[in-house]
């Protein structure tokens, strides 16, 4: 595939309208070169290892490691700014322009706030020397602002950096390509945090200073990785490259639909009506290169012999379609390759749309004209509610809108409480370390690192075969698998005990199966909320936001609420037991019993046709 962004087509100049594609020269759909593709993916590492250092870790340093009795409300506030800061930064990155782009700008800003909160959460013994970190109310201050600012400037990077990619390509598969380098540099981000700490907790003794190194290596990585993005990555030069190919592109698509139509009027000549209805049907077949089945064909030509028949009524009769009866249809080129579409964002699909209807209204005066409506193969995914939403108000008369907000948030509770109470576990329940002594020091040890290391090693392993589960035994059935690898493992972590080496040790192979539960749930269940909700359309957007707000919102409630408890203040082990599997198992079963009795279709690998093409002649642009 290359760099994905040239492909066999003429860049052609818009402002001459009888210029015609030549073969030679080459359809260009950005300014990405490898260097920008590689820089854009480092781009939101630093973030990811802070979110990592988060769940893993923080929680348990502050309230055992530092013994700060307030260290609930830093997770409590900390989540209720994350949520805020999301939506905030959306409004007010599109808001704003500046001289380098509309999301640089607040990525900038992101990495300063986000270095200079992070750090000095994690560097107790430096502050302790110059700051009056012995006073209770500045404790106070100090561990629930910082987390606070820390969450919400996160959001603003966050948003800032996903949200250039619609910007920098209007192509799908060099978006899915930025898209999937940026999700592997997350997984190799998660990790290393990890690997770090593995081996902090075996060469240094001292917990503080474990941790103020953590905070440090963290920042100078992440630091790293920020300046060969920002060196890499030019959003004005990149966001006028996109907007000019994406001119290019309609420029072509409307010569090549103008030709189809012309040729369709010479060609009628002398043939029969019976003859004119099947020469437009095949033609419009081949040279949109879509593949259709019999019952969509059927459909067509039914619409086409009604056009022809009753072309005397109307013009808003003419142009009606019936697509209720379309079954979705994949799209491939002429060798029988699959291939994709053609993205615009809404400015750039305005445009399109125009054009298309400019068109469209010209070509009414041709009353001897076979038409066949191109909307019927550009229909969006059928059974997806966000293409009938018009106003994002309606979402919350929808039964769906609420069912799958709490599938969404009780699968994310289930991978949360797990990662954040997996080391209260491990030190007070197991007692992986020794015997706890309720004045000790606490010491993280090689285990306290290695358990969570392996619960994502087996994450990311079962994320990665996801696709081939769908195909063999479908969506619901493979959520319904990592139920019961969920029950498989946390139940019997139930029963493990600090006097029993053999019992203890059985916290590795579980802690493999857990990870795998939460790979198979959380995923599963973000897959079949976007077959539900779907992707496109104005309240799509607004429904996954809402979900991440009210996820965010919830899990600082819940960690809150076990944090605040006086059992955990006194490290009860049954409560920390209890806690660590009753909460999973509980978000896990409910999500799977809601999934159950939703209306989300399971997959089905006999049906071929997975999609309908939004936009059929773009199709042709995308290798």
């Amino acid at each position: 595939m290359g760099q994905g962004n040239k492909i066999e087509e003429s860049l052609i100049d818009p402002q001459n309208e009888n210029e015609q594609p030549q073969k030679s020269q080459r359809m260009i759909f950005d300014g990405l070169t490898p260097k920008v593709y590689w820089g854009y993916s480092v781009g939101h590492v630093f973030n990811d290892l802070c979110a990592s250092a988060w769940f893993n870790f923080l929680l348990f340093y502050f309230s055992k490691v530092l013994k700060f009795e307030n260290s609930s409300y830093s997770m409590l506030f900390g989540q209720i700014f994350d949520a805020l800061g999301t939506p905030s930064a959306g409004i007010l990155s599109d808001k704003y322009n500046t001289r380098i782009g509309k999301r640089i700008p607040w990525y900038i800003l992101s990495y300063i706030f986000v270095l200079l909160t992070f750090v000095p959460m994690w560097c107790y013994p430096i502050l302790n020397t110059f700051l009056p970190m012995d006073n209770d109310n500045f404790r106070n201050f100090f561990y629930i602002f910082f987390p606070s600012i820390f969450n919400f400037t996160w959001a603003f990077g966050y948003i800032a950096h996903i949200s250039l990619v619609p910007s920098m390509t209007c192509s799908r598969v060099n978006r899915d390509t930025l898209n999937a380098r940026r999700n592997t540099f997350t997984f190799i981000a998660q990790m290393l945090l990890l690997l770090i700490a593995l081996l902090l907790f075996q060469i240094i003794d001292t917990s503080e200073q474990q941790f103020q190194a953590l905070g440090l290596i963290v920042a100078v990585i992440g630091s790293v990785c920020t300046v060969i993005f920002l060196l890499t990555v030019k959003e004005v030069p990149l966001t006028k490259a996109c907007d000019e190919a994406v001119k290019n592109i309609k420029h072509v698509l409307k010569l090549r639909e103008g030709d189809k139509r012309q040729s369709l009027l010479l060609e009628d000549g002398g043939k029969t009506k019976q003859e004119k209805i099947n020469q437009a049907s095949s033609h419009h077949e081949s040279e949109q290169s879509v593949v259709l089945n019999s019952k969509t064909k059927e459909v067509i030509e039914n619409q086409i012999k009604g056009s022809q028949e009753n072309k005397m009524k109307s013009e808003e009769e003419n142009d009606q379609i019936d697509t209720s009866q379309v079954e979705e249809a994949e799209v491939f080129d002429k060798y029988g390759n699959k291939i994709d579409d053609v993205i615009f964002n809404k400015d750039q699909q305005e445009g399109y749309n125009k054009f298309e209807d400019d068109e469209e209204d010209e070509n009414q005066q041709n009353n001897g004209q076979v038409k066949v409506k191109a909307s019927v193969l550009r229909g969006s995914r059928v059974g997806s509610l966000s293409e009938s939403i018009v106003n994002w108000k309606q979402w919350f008369k929808e039964k769906q809108f609420y069912q799958y907000g709490l599938v969404f948030m009780l699968a994310r509770l289930f991978c949360n409480v797990v990662t954040t109470m997996m080391n209260f576990y491990l030190y007070y329940v197991i007692q992986i370390n020794g015997e706890v002594q309720e004045d000790d020091e606490v010491k993280m040890t090689f285990s306290l690192a290695l358990v969570p290391l392996l619960l994502y090693i087996s994450s990311v392993g079962a994320s990665s075969i996801l696709n081939l589960l769908y195909q063999k035994i479908g969506r619901k059935k493979t959520y319904t698998l990592g139920v019961v690898l969920m029950l498989a493992s946390l139940i019997p972590m139930g029963f493990l005990q600090a006097d029993n080496s053999f019992l203890k040790n059985l916290i590795y192979p579980l802690a493999l199966v857990v990870g795998a539960a939460q790979a198979l749930q959380l995923n599963t269940a973000i897959n079949l909320i976007s077959e539900v909700i779907g992707l496109r359309g104005a309240g799509g957007a607004f429904v996954f936001g809402a979900y991440s707000f009210l996820d965010k919102l919830m899990t600082g409630i819940v960690l809150f609420a076990i944090t605040e408890s006086s059992y955990y203040k006194n490290n009860n082990p049954t409560f920390i037991r209890l806690v660590t599997v009753v909460i999973p198992c509980a978000s896990g079963l409910l999500a799977w019993i809601l999934i159950l009795f939703g209306q989300a279709k399971d997959y089905d690998p006999k049906n071929k046709n997975a999609r309908i093409s939004r936009m059929s002649l773009g199709d042709e642009f995308v290798q």
